[in-house]
């Protein structure tokens, strides 16, 4: 079992406020047709089937994913989709992510429009554990996001879009939280936000890279929040000394995974 570790470096970046222009192409409309399938290779019925587009151009320190097009699979595994498709200097990835309770999430980044579509759902594992404090005191309430990773798909690393819910958990009044749905082989990290407390992240980016800190399977994992820092200050101009107001200050890894 690999070992875990916890541990955060933090930055400070400032960000102005303004406009965001980019220069895009005429979009068409696509259709994406493709299948869901088990891992037995019997088609799933109902599984929901999820387009995004994760820009290459966005704000600094944050990922920003587009929800282009939604549906279900049919009763054969197949589905259809129509989207948007553009080609820009912007356009970065698109992720379809398939999921069904009871089977194993997949996700995919093929050439969608261009052929089929074909995104298989494994059996299922868990990963569970529990969340405390520095004094470890179970805390409750936690919001837990994942980061998987999983050498099998393409692309391996899938960080969940927000606002999307369904890859959340919250830690019970012990402490402890439970994924299903998870595939087999997968490693996972965790985005953590508790009440009163610093949002957490629980990769280093020391020997290990995001999304590769526990395995698909294990129940047994123990995360310890450190302490919360302060970090006061104040914007100035540099040339004159007055007062900034409006600035956006984000605090953020030095080394990780951008969130």
């Amino acid at each position: 079992m690999r070992p875990s570790r916890n541990c955060a470096v933090v930055c400070l970046v400032l960000c102005g406020v303004g406009l965001f222009t980019v220069t895009t192409a005429m979009a068409e409309s696509r259709q994406i047709v493709g299948k869901v399938v088990d891992y037995l290779a019997r088609p799933v019925e109902g599984a929901k089937v999820v387009l995004y587009d994760e820009p290459d151009l966005r704000p600094e320190g944050r990922r920003v994913f587009h929800k282009l097009a939604e549906t279900e699979s049919l009763s054969d595994g197949r589905f259809t989709m129509t989207a948007e498709h553009e080609e820009s200097l912007s356009s970065g990835q698109r992720w379809m992510i398939v999921h069904k309770h009871g089977l194993a999430m997949g996700w995919t980044a093929e050439d969608f429009g261009v052929r089929d579509v074909i995104v298989v759902l494994g059996k299922p594992t868990s990963l569970a554990g529990m969340v405390v404090d520095e004094t470890g005191r179970p805390v409750s309430g936690a919001r837990m996001s994942l980061c998987l990773k999983n050498e099998m798909m393409e692309p391996r690393e899938l960080s969940m879009p927000e606002p999307e819910d369904w890859h959340v958990q919250r830690t019970d009044e012990e402490g402890r939280f439970r994924f299903e749905d998870i595939p087999p082989g997968a490693t996972a990290d965790f985005h953590i936000e508790a009440p009163g407390r610093a949002s957490f992240w629980t990769c280093c980016g020391v020997d290990i890279d995001a999304g590769e800190q526990y395995l698909a399977g294990q129940t047994d994992i123990r995360i310890v929040l450190p302490l919360e820092a302060r970090i006061k200050g104040t914007v100035v101009d540099d040339d004159t000394g007055q007062v900034v107001s409006g600035v956006r200050v984000l605090a953020r890894s030095e080394n990780l995974h951008d969130k």
